[in-house]
């Protein structure tokens, strides 16, 4: 990927940055370019890649795009989505709290936590067990979301905040938080009914944690600055002893950052990792998808695909969602990317119409085909869009807004 000056990078997120202040003050103008980009109808281009382009304005899809828009009026603003065992994460900004859904979004159902705002960290194993990130503990829930459990490890009360989790099954997990008092790291045997204090390691509680086994596992330490505007990076570090010591940790010899959450699949693990650049600039976009058979002992990489037009995309948005270790989504700029074979070979998805300096914000695929994205539909506003045939086509499909009552 080519490599940003970190001014130019800067003054971009600064951007973004004052338009996520001003979102409540702003008017929803809605933008229907946006819409025909991210939901209308696709044919065929023919020759070269196997790629789709959106149907030419006052066509039928075109049409589609509008009543899609429209619909997507009545969802939620959201900002977060993710994705793991069946279920799906959102965050709805202001007063929305966190929804999930574990039917592809026919039906949606509120968080109700203690800490429902906070969403540092959620995890599921199944439809019935998961875990969210709380104010100074963590949230459990054993019937799918409908009750949580608050739990305070030990030594956390009114000190520890930014949980990150990772579980290995219903029972066996691990989180890392920070605070007031120095990162603490634990571990649990019973759902996190209760937590054992294993040590105070370096890494940082903001990155999310990933655990292959009981011994190994990855983390992180945060580099990426203040305004940064993308997926959460950092240096890679990693544990054989169960997360009682930490190492930095390199594949093949490069610093460059790794993207969080790492995927894991048993021992096979999957992480993102930006591409390189010199001195005094940051290519805050994925380079390279790294596969290891055996928990991180041995590598083997996967350069992301070069977008067909550099010009045209400001670089400073891109996703990457790892739905198995075959298959893979990226999305930059306009452009949405998918392998089903581990990366040997990409089919590349145009959406052509989106204004400049917008794309997609954020993906999360639950399967070769059905998949999540955010999008932006209109002024300060970003609308969750769901897809059932790998990216052709979206709808929005997102927690509904609650209906205003009528004035008498």
């Amino acid at each position: 990927m080519s490599a940003i000056a970190l001014d130019p990078l800067i003054a971009e997120a600064q951007r973004r940055s004052r338009r996520r202040r001003n979102r409540w003050a702003a008017a929803a103008v809605v933008v229907v370019v946006l819409a025909g980009a991210s939901l209308g109808g696709w044919a065929a281009r023919s020759g070269g890649r196997d790629s789709f382009v959106l149907g030419s304005p006052g066509s039928v899809s075109h049409v589609m795009a509008r009543v899609d828009i429209a619909a997507a009026r009545g969802q939620r603003n959201v900002d977060f989505v993710d994705s793991s065992d069946g279920v799906t994460w959102v965050s709805a900004e202001g007063r929305g709290g966190m929804w999930l859904t574990s039917n592809q979004g026919r039906s949606w159902r509120a968080a109700g936590t203690r800490s429902a705002a906070a969403f540092v960290a959620t995890v599921h194993v199944d439809r019935r067990h998961g875990w969210m990130s709380g104010i100074d503990g963590i949230d459990r829930t054993t019937d799918g979301g409908r009750t949580w459990q608050h739990v305070i490890p030990p030594g956390c009360a009114h000190t520890c905040e930014g949980f990150s989790l990772s579980f290995l099954d219903a029972r066996h997990g691990f989180a890392i938080a920070g605070g007031s008092a120095p990162n603490n790291f634990f571990r649990t045997g019973d759902g996190g009914v209760t937590w054992q204090l294993v040590s105070r390691p370096s890494i940082s509680s903001g990155q999310p944690i990933s655990f292959v086994n009981h011994a190994e596992g990855f983390g992180g330490h945060g580099i990426q600055p203040e305004l940064y505007w993308g997926p959460t990076i950092g240096d890679l570090y990693r544990t054989i002893d169960g997360g009682r010591t930490w190492s930095p940790y390199t594949i093949s010899g490069s610093d460059s950052p790794v993207e969080f959450p790492i995927r894991s699949f048993g021992r096979t693990v999957v992480l993102v990792q930006n591409g390189e650049c010199g001195s005094n600039c940051l290519d805050e976009n994925p380079g390279t998808v790294w596969v290891s058979r055996d928990a991180g002992a041995h590598w083997v990489g996967h350069p992301i695909p070069l977008p067909t037009a550099r010009s045209d995309y400001p670089g400073l948005v891109s996703s990457v969602s790892v739905v198995s270790p075959h298959v893979w989504f990226f999305a930059l700029g306009r452009q949405l990317w998918t392998t089903t074979d581990g990366g040997a070979h990409w089919r590349a998805i145009s959406v052509q119409g989106l204004p400049s300096h917008e794309g997609i914000s954020k993906i999360s695929f639950t399967s070769s085909r059905a998949g999540w994205a955010i999008l932006p539909v209109a002024q300060y506003r970003e609308t969750l869009f769901r897809t059932t045939d790998g990216g052709r086509h979206w709808a929005a499909a997102g927690p509904p807004k609650p209906k205003r009552r009528a004035h008498r």
